[in-house]
């Protein structure tokens, strides 16, 4: 394997990852030769044929790896909670197309129903018999409303 190959000191022990990347095997090879500088190592100024560095770089690559997988978890359920919310948009969205459908229908009714009552102001004398109509009902109203009350 790469790592024995290129290790200096013997295999190269690695944590077990959770999940695996294309390419890691060489990586972490070229990493255990010394030939990759770590931040434990660039900024403790420990060697790579050091023993004490690979235990700590071996406890270091193990918290990394746990963190890791506790972000990778966390960007499931933040994937999972994208999808709910995209799922309901899509809902909202349909009942809002609806809407505006029932909305496009209630105007044109809305517009016919106004050029009915136009046509039938015209035939009946125009605004004035209108006006006329009004004003004898709004009358009729409050003489009910008078008698009820009295």
């Amino acid at each position: 394997s790469v790592f024995s190959v290129l290790s200096s000191g013997g295999p190269c022990r690695r944590p077990q990852p959770r999940t695996s990347l294309p390419g890691a095997d060489v990586w972490w090879g070229l990493f255990c030769a010394g030939l990759l500088p770590s931040r434990t190592t660039v900024a403790s100024g420990i060697g790579p044929g050091d023993s004490r560095s690979m235990e700590s770089l071996e406890e270091e690559y193990e918290m990394q790896d746990r963190a890791l997988g506790d972000l990778s978890e966390s960007v499931s359920r933040l994937s999972r909670v994208g999808h709910h919310i995209r799922n309901e948009l899509d809902e909202q969205n349909q009942a809002l197309d609806e809407l505006d459908r029932g909305m496009d229908e209630n105007l044109e009714a809305m517009s016919l129903l106004t050029r009915q009552t136009n046509a039938l102001i015209k035939r009946s004398g125009g605004k004035k018999w209108f006006a006329m109509l009004v004003a004898l009902s709004i009358i009729v109203v409050v003489l009910l409303y008078l008698n009820i009350v009295l």
